[in-house]
């Protein structure tokens, strides 16, 4: 790769922002040895900043102890595993297939954004495994999108401690650890609704936006890409099925909009400014 290009590369990497200087992202330059390069700086640009800072300070086992981080290696091994057998027959060899699925699968699930391969050929399976790590995302405090790693693994730790607590007496005290958090039953409560709430909402604009979408494109999309384009957009990834053009309708650009600016704003904030919009700003 050219200094120049190299260097807006490593910023685009870094950032999870996605953006490239060729008009077919990394599947221009077909380079192993620049995907492998690549990887292990979308990884790190997902991970929370405190994390980066603690490393910084010479403590390196945080990579390792940090709970965002530790989800990150697992939710990639449980997505890559079916997403790996499912592509297994379009590439025909296991490296390739393990070499295409993993850097989209990781440029997916960091909201990186770069492509390698044209996934609107890829089966309903790998779209759909695809869609759930773009709305998943990175870790919280980081540049990825997504509901974030952390909100998922309060739901993990929500749906396995209701679970405890049927096989239970009911006087039983489980108690759930968060990092280096040891919960109780309040805090438990506490975090899962605030964290669910979110998860909601995020889930309730990504149907709208696939309710709008679906209708607009037609038959001439299936079900599984018009998905896969509003979680991407959603997501702040970028990937595409190639629904997203500039001669798309009005109404799916302003859907898609909508959509990106929720997933980058977070939710909340965006619902606060459309009350104040609707009912003015109160006074300070």
């Amino acid at each position: 790769m050219k200094p120049w290009e190299a260097i807006n590369h490593a910023m685009t990497t870094l950032g999870t922002g996605g953006f490239t200087v060729t008009d077919k992202s990394m599947a221009y330059y077909d380079n192993f040895l620049i995907e492998l390069a690549v990887i292990p700086m979308m990884i790190l640009g997902a991970i929370p900043f405190l994390v980066h800072y603690k490393a910084l300070k010479g403590n390196f086992k945080t990579l390792f102890k940090d709970v965002q981080c530790r989800a990150f290696v697992v939710i990639l091994v449980i997505l890559l595993v079916p997403l790996f057998a499912a592509n297994y027959a379009l590439y025909g060899d296991v490296l390739n297939s393990l070499r295409f699925s993993s850097f989209q699968l990781i440029s997916g699930l960091t909201c990186t954004g770069f492509q390698t391969t044209g996934v609107h050929d890829w089966s309903g399976t790998g779209i759909m495994i695809m869609c759930m790590s773009m709305i998943i995302g990175g870790g919280m405090g980081s540049t990825a999108g997504g509901v974030k790693l952390i909100r998922v693994v309060i739901a993990y730790k929500w749906i396995r401690w209701s679970l405890r607590r049927n096989f239970l007496p009911p006087r039983a005290i489980i108690s759930v650890r968060l990092g280096d958090r040891l919960l109780e039953k309040e805090e438990i409560v506490k975090i899962v609704s605030e964290s669910s709430l979110i998860i909601i909402l995020w889930l309730l604009f990504l149907f709208a936006g696939i309710c709008v979408l679906s209708s607009v494109v037609g038959s001439q999309f299936q079900l599984g890409e018009v998905m896969f384009e509003v979680a991407s957009a959603q997501g702040n990834v970028g990937l595409s099925t190639g629904i997203t053009n500039a001669g798309m309708p009005y109404i799916a650009k302003v859907m898609l909009i909508l959509n990106m600016g929720i997933g980058r704003l977070e939710i909340i904030p965006v619902l606060m400014l459309f009350r104040a919009l609707m009912k003015g700003f109160e006074p300070i």
